[in-house]
């Protein structure tokens, strides 16, 4: 039933919509049909971009040329300061020390000469005055036995004259077979032994009274000493520990294969044949000269190792104000020197890529992508001794990428650099 009172029944309903079907139909294909029309007119009526061929860019670029040079170039090593000459001081004789030098003491700087301590001379002052005694009772002996030998002398020639003319005698046959014994030699060979005995003897009592005073052998800075005044020391005592002032050795450290490069005959009157010590938390440097190569490799990462001499490693011979010593035990880094190489050409780092590989801007305005092997490496320079002709231009621009045959340019806002390093 609708508002106006009348009453409807499905079936007519259901009639009712089926005749209004194709009239929708119609409506949703003429819609279809209009949109396909517009879209294909609008196509049509679309501008058309016409085809060019897309220009070549080139990419602005520094380049460089490095001439080829003869160059020393150092080796980096590192190394610890060693001493030299180190000694165990001791005592030749023994006895109890009367006297201790006041300046020697532990870090003390002592010239040569120097004397220690001094230990009581008087039992060796009796010994000589005993040995003395003994010697003058030997050469008494020995007068009395050259008096004897003159008495037997006298005898002997006297006995032969008188057996003269005699055919047959024993007495005569037994002192002519042994004439040494009647003239009394090995007695006086004795005598004169014990002279020299005795006089031995005294030389070596002199001697331990010399050696009651005992003196630095060198020019010594003293790491430890042991004793004071009043102590005993016996004989072979370890009184102090020296090392020599003189000179210190450093033992630098290198990897085996960097040993082609080291000049090991380095000339002392060239300075770019010398070591180069540079001093830890300094800008000060000092020189050394290589000693030897070790016949031993490094425990720790085996590595070879080169002596190396430093002169007056203290530098008491400079200013107290501005003296650079070098300390025992201190680790420091060494430029070894390099042997004399040709034709070498210095790369900075930033121009090689990949490890080995260079750029090469082209008389074409290309990019040529070279493989090189590097020489020496340090922390700035490739070093290289084939591979790049004097004349050609390097890339020094860093390139996001690089492609082999490329275009580039050279940027014209800066000139060519000629690298002489």
């Amino acid at each position: 039933m609708n508002n106006n009172g009348q009453v409807y029944f499905p079936e007519e309903r259901n009639k009712k919509r089926r005749k209004n079907v194709p009239l929708r139909i119609f409506v949703i294909a003429l819609i279809l049909l209009l949109g396909v029309g517009v879209a294909l007119y609008l196509k049509k009526s679309a501008p058309v971009a016409s085809k060019a061929q897309p220009k070549k860019q080139a990419r602005l670029v520094d380049i460089a040329s490095f001439e080829t040079q003869t160059l020393r170039l150092p080796v980096p090593a590192h190394g610890q300061v060693i001493a030299a000459r180190r000694l165990s001081l001791s005592s030749e004789v023994s006895g109890r020390i009367v006297e201790l030098n006041p300046a020697f003491e532990t870090g003390a700087r002592l010239r040569a000469g120097t004397l220690v301590c001094r230990i009581d001379p008087r039992d060796y002052t009796i010994d000589i005055a005993l040995k003395k005694a003994a010697l003058q009772k030997a050469q008494a002996a020995l007068e009395i036995e050259l008096g004897q030998q003159r008495i037997a002398r006298t005898e002997w020639e006297m006995y032969q004259q008188g057996e003269k003319g005699r055919s047959n005698a024993g007495t005569s046959s037994v002192a002519s077979s042994s004439p040494d014994l009647v003239l009394r030699k090995p007695e006086l060979k004795q005598a004169q032994a014990e002279v020299e005995n005795a006089r031995a003897a005294l030389e070596q009592a002199r001697l331990n009274l010399k050696r009651t005073e005992i003196r630095l052998p060198f020019d010594a800075l003293v790491v430890d000493e042991n004793v004071e005044e009043g102590s005993y020391v016996s004989a072979q005592g370890e009184i102090a520990t020296l090392v020599g002032t003189d000179t210190f050795w450093i033992t630098a450290t290198v990897p085996v294969a960097d040993l082609q490069w080291v000049d090991m005959e380095g000339d002392r009157d060239h300075p770019d044949t010398r070591v180069r010590v540079h001093l830890p938390n300094s800008s000060h440097t000092r020189e050394g000269q290589i000693v030897r190569l070790l016949g031993n490799l490094s425990d720790e990462g085996r590595m070879a190792q080169i002596l190396v001499a430093v002169t007056d490693p203290l530098d008491l011979d400079g200013q107290p104000h501005a003296r650079n010593p070098l300390l025992l035990g201190a680790y420091l880094q060494l430029d070894l020197p390099g042997k004399e190489i040709k034709g070498v050409t210095a790369l900075p780092r930033a121009t090689v890529h990949n490890g080995n590989q260079i750029w090469i801007a082209t008389p074409e305005g290309t990019l040529n992508v070279r493989e090189i092997e590097p020489l020496r490496r340090t922390m700035d320079k490739i070093y290289i001794q084939d591979g790049l002709d004097p004349e050609e231009k390097v890339i020094t621009s860093t390139l996001a990428y690089a492609v082999e045959g490329m275009t580039v340019k050279e940027n014209a806002r800066k000139p060519l650099n000629k690298a002489a390093e």
